[in-house]
């Protein structure tokens, strides 16, 4: 869903037209000098992930799994956990 928010974005900055993605968590979509008119209603991956390492870090959890679906949008939340549980 969030490369279809990131191209929509794209057309609607053209106009000045705000949209607001309720399932975008792209941290694309966080770049504020690319989309000025983009709001979203869930946290981005980076958040997410921030959180998962914080509940990790809290109860001292040495080994944890990941179960998820192969796609973009998972990659990204995986990329930003892993850097930052190191």
């Amino acid at each position: 869903m969030c490369w279809i928010g990131l191209q929509v974005q794209s057309l609607l900055a053209i106009f000045n037209i705000p949209q607001i993605g309720y399932s975008a968590t792209s941290m694309d979509l966080s770049d504020k000098s690319m989309y000025r008119y983009f709001m979203r209603v869930v946290p981005s991956d980076k958040l997410q992930a921030r959180a998962l390492v914080d509940i990790v870090l809290h109860f001292n959890w040495t080994f944890i799994s990941t179960v998820y679906t192969e796609g973009i949008t998972m990659r990204g939340f995986l990329q930003v956990y892993y850097i930052q549980i190191d």
